[in-house]
């Protein structure tokens, strides 16, 4: 029988040569072989004729066993060598290959070799990731999808394209009054001047703004309706008397010299050019003076309503307006951005909602302005866009038409301006059509067994509702406008198209 001892450490005595004796746990005394005794307890191999199995024994450490003990047991080990030998001469060349434990240099240690713990680890592994793979894998794949399609019919209506802004309602047309002068026009759907209008037209300015009137009367009051002809207010014109009695001495004086100078021969000429340029000027304060004194009366210009009444009863007015009148009808004024402009044309039929009275109100394209007004945030978009940034942007002005009297200028509108339109045609969904202007355009079509078909058709006009249909449909066809995937109670949904290239290039998205 062989048995592979182990072997606890074991003192060594160096100077002796000699090493202490140990006591096996689980071998006899007489079955230890001394020769195989490691210095630093390192298990070693014993062969026993009888069997070749192999056995672990512990031994520990005999602090003080005898030396007689270790001879004794020495020459017991040499005598069943001898008969191991000659029972297998290949067994004593093995045997006389290993070290003696009394070298002075202990034998290299050996490892212990344990595959069953590698056997247990990589079964333990493996059966971890069959559990994962049946725990997380399995139901995931086992969860059913189910995928359906979302439609719309094939109708017959309008399509209407459109460019909507938002802007401020003005009025038409705003007149600026103040005594001694003709109305200034303030503001006009085509023109814009500052609120401080000068007095009479070619009055020299320091005169004129050293006249004062004094106001007589106040009829007019702010909200007023008022007719043309209207007297507004009232002023006392001596000041202005007094100026036309001064311009009209200095004409006197312009013209009396010029007489006398062309009367002498020897005047020069360039004498009498400067007399009669003294005299036009003359003239010319005279008039506008006489003009002033006669303009003691603030008058409507036109049919309209009081917008503003600066001036009071015995006060004198101010340098500014006295009363503003607006007149003619109202606008709304909004910025459209450069990617609208192209499309807008005066005469286009428009809506204008007005945001405090949530109303709507007919209206049409009066006037564009031919050069940017400056850079804007971009609050116009057109059909299937949004807003834009950072872009240039145009004045539109569009006249409203017939408006209630609870719009007033100053209110905040959206004005939507149709830009195409075309009446009772077959029309889709715009997220029913897909494709380009260089590919075509198709449509999903559901067939009678529930499936999809791809149908090629024609487009007309494009918008964020709807897309004209020209060929390829008819009315009782229903169109796939997108997707709905469910998964075990998750559902994802897929719809929106793009037609690209529709209306003088770019691609127009659809779909909300």
């Amino acid at each position: 029988m062989s048995r592979r001892i182990r072997h606890s450490r074991a003192k060594w005595d160096g100077r002796q040569g000699q090493a202490a004796s140990t006591i096996p746990l689980e071998a006899e005394p007489d079955e230890i072989d001394t020769d195989y005794l490691d210095p630093d307890g390192i298990e070693t191999e014993v062969f026993d004729q009888d069997d070749q199995d192999e056995i672990d024994v512990d031994e520990t450490v005999a602090e003080a066993a005898e030396p007689e003990e270790i001879d004794r047991r020495r020459a017991r080990g040499q005598v069943r060598r001898q008969r191991t030998d000659a029972a297998s001469p290949s067994r004593s060349r093995s045997r006389s290959s290993r070290p003696s434990i009394l070298e002075d240099e202990p034998p290299e240690p050996r490892r212990r070799r344990m595959p069953w713990l590698k056997l247990l680890g990589a079964g333990m592994l493996l059966i971890g990731l069959v559990a994962l793979t049946l725990g997380v894998v399995r139901p995931w794949i086992a969860r059913s999808v189910t995928t359906t399609y979302t439609t719309g019919a094939v109708t017959y209506g309008d399509v209407v394209a459109t460019s909507v802004a938002t802007g401020i309602v003005e009025a038409s047309t705003v007149y600026g009054l103040k005594f001694g002068s003709s109305p200034d026009i303030v503001s006009s759907t085509t023109t814009t001047s500052g609120s401080g209008g000068s007095v009479a037209s070619g009055w020299a300015g320091d005169q004129a703004q050293s006249l004062n009137w004094p106001v007589k009367t106040v009829v007019a009051t702010q909200g007023q309706k008022v007719k043309q002809g209207d007297v507004l207010a009232t002023a006392d014109s001596s000041d202005a008397q007094v100026a036309l009695l001064s311009a009209q001495a200095n004409l006197s004086a312009a013209q009396s010299r010029l007489t006398n100078d062309q009367a002498d021969s020897k005047t020069p000429s360039s004498t009498i050019l400067q007399d009669q340029a003294q005299v036009a000027s003359a003239q010319a304060s005279y008039d506008h003076a006489k003009a002033a004194a006669s303009q003691d009366q603030l008058v409507a210009p036109a049919d309209g309503l009081v917008i503003a009444v600066n001036i009071l009863p015995g006060v004198n007015a101010p340098s500014g307006y006295a009363i503003e009148v607006e007149s003619g009808s109202l606008v709304a004024v909004a910025s459209f951005t450069e990617s609208d402009i192209n499309k807008l044309e005066p005469g286009q039929p428009a809506t204008i909602s007005v945001t405090a009275l949530d109303a709507s109100v007919p209206g049409v394209v009066a006037s564009i302005a031919p050069a940017p007004t400056s850079a804007t945030s971009g609050s116009s978009s057109s059909v299937g866009g949004g807003s834009q940034s950072s872009v240039v942007a145009y004045a539109v002005r569009v006249t409203l038409t017939s408006p209630p009297e609870t719009v007033r200028a100053g209110m905040t509108a959206t004005v939507t301006i149709t830009t195409g339109s075309s009446t009772n045609v077959m029309r889709v969904p715009a997220t029913a059509v897909s494709g380009t202007a260089s590919t075509g355009y198709t449509v999903r079509v559901i067939q009678s067994d529930g499936s999809a078909s791809a149908v090629t058709v024609g487009i007309g006009l494009v918008t964020s509702s709807y897309v004209e249909i020209t060929y390829g449909l008819s009315s009782n066809d229903t169109v796939v406008t997108g997707t709905t995937a469910t998964r075990n109670g998750t559902t994802t949904t897929g719809a929106g198209f793009q037609v690209p290239g529709i209306g003088g290039g770019g691609a127009v998205p659809f779909g909300r």
